[in-house]
């Protein structure tokens, strides 16, 4: 009988240590999906301001306010990336999408960008 209840108790522990691998998986891959979302979103807002640039957006010109608030190395990788061929363009940003270290750079420049931008429109955090 004891053997009964060791065992049950040995597949009673077996079955929560699985639960608990599996709840932590299910953690896992949640954060890793909001991760990939916001590494999209970085990948977006760069696009957008690429695109806003290269059209000529207003406020995107070399002496306009929208233009002046980017970080010298944003500007750098806008004005690279709209001289670049599309398959460059294309391949720029799957690597932000991709590289969390590189959509983190990115990020930082486009919130400094948007810290710069309210306070120069007088807007407070």
């Amino acid at each position: 009988m004891s053997g009964a209840v060791d065992r049950d108790r040995r597949d009673a522990a077996e079955a929560q240590r699985q639960e608990q691998l599996a709840a932590e998986r299910a953690r896992e891959q949640a954060q890793e999906r909001q991760q990939a979302q916001e590494r999209e979103k970085v990948a977006e807002k760069f696009r957008t301001i690429a695109g806003k640039r290269e059209a000529g957006a207003h406020g995107y010109g070399d002496h306009n306010s929208d233009w002046k608030a980017t970080p010298e190395a944003l500007r750098k990788a806008v004005d690279a990336y709209n001289g670049a061929n599309q398959h460059t363009k294309d391949l720029y940003i799957e690597q932000i999408q991709r590289e969390p270290q590189m959509a983190r750079a990115v990020g930082q420049l486009l919130h400094e960008r948007e810290l710069v931008l309210q306070r120069d429109r007088g807007m407070s955090l």
